[in-house]
């Protein structure tokens, strides 16, 4: 079962496959908000400081990019 996520969750960026600016591995912030559809599930970040000016949304599918809760 994929992990869920609730907004003001704390995350850790393990991979982020954007090919042209990608979120750096180890980022951190919380989330904004979740979109759990099976088929594209999305997860919108406030990052931490030094990234906190990026607002790109993560996609959660396989292969795809992959966080942690911290």
């Amino acid at each position: 079962m994929p992990e869920e996520f609730a907004r003001g969750d704390q995350i850790r960026v393990i991979r982020c496959t954007d090919e042209f600016d990608p979120i750096p591995v180890g980022a951190t912030g919380t989330v904004r908000s979740w979109n759990p559809h099976p088929q594209l599930r999305q997860l919108g970040v406030d990052y931490d400081p030094p990234n906190e000016h990026r607002r790109l949304m993560l996609t959660l599918t396989e292969g795809e990019d992959d966080v942690e809760k911290l």
